[in-house]
């Protein structure tokens, strides 16, 4: 029995202070919903600024149930911003939308091709406990050269340190991992 519902469209939702930016892929290239950029820049007749776009910038895509979206592709949501009066001025919402947009959007998606904005704070956290169990490893031969009973007692606290930062470098990345021994 064949299904007779549309597909959900995938988007991408970029996040923008307290606003939600959809993107589609349209024959390979991004598109983003017209009224969620218009809500982003604070522009009030999202239809008049929708016309003063090129044909080939603007287009409408089926949501399914939610029925047809303006659509707007990267050129035109460049031509939006830019065309902002107040896209100049420092402290403004259309100013700050259009930094977002060319320094960390379409930074992340040309190295990385995909926009994820990370908690810094937590994986900088992490990254130094991993560095100081990896420079542990390194000095744990020379302190079981010297003496080796010292080496069993910070064998059992740097295990707890090990696994402690393992756990937490794996809720960050959606598992746990552990190690039983950290000087095998």
């Amino acid at each position: 029995m064949k299904s007779l519902t549309k597909p959900v469209p995938e988007f991408t939702i970029f996040k923008f202070g307290f606003h939600d930016v959809r993107v589609i892929t349209k024959d390979g290239e991004p598109w983003f919903v017209a009224e969620d950029v218009c809500k982003a820049l604070k522009l009030s007749n999202p239809s008049m600024s929708l016309k003063s776009l090129d044909d080939d910038e603007r287009s409408k895509f089926n949501l399914g149930r939610q029925g047809e979206a303006n659509i707007i592709s990267e050129s035109g949501m460049f031509t939006l911003v830019l065309r902002c009066r107040d896209a100049v001025n420092f402290v403004s919402i259309p100013h700050q939308f259009r930094k977002w947009v060319t320094a960390e959007v379409l930074t992340s998606i040309r190295k990385t091709g995909k926009y994820s904005k990370k908690d810094e704070k937590d994986d900088g956290l992490i990254s130094s406990l991993v560095l100081i169990c990896e420079t542990w490893d390194s000095a744990r031969q020379q302190i079981n050269a010297f003496d080796p009973k010292m080496a069993a007692r910070l064998n059992s606290t740097m295990n707890m340190f090990w696994m402690y930062t393992m756990n937490m470098k794996g809720r960050s990345k959606g598992g746990v991992k552990h190690r039983t021994s950290y000087l095998q």
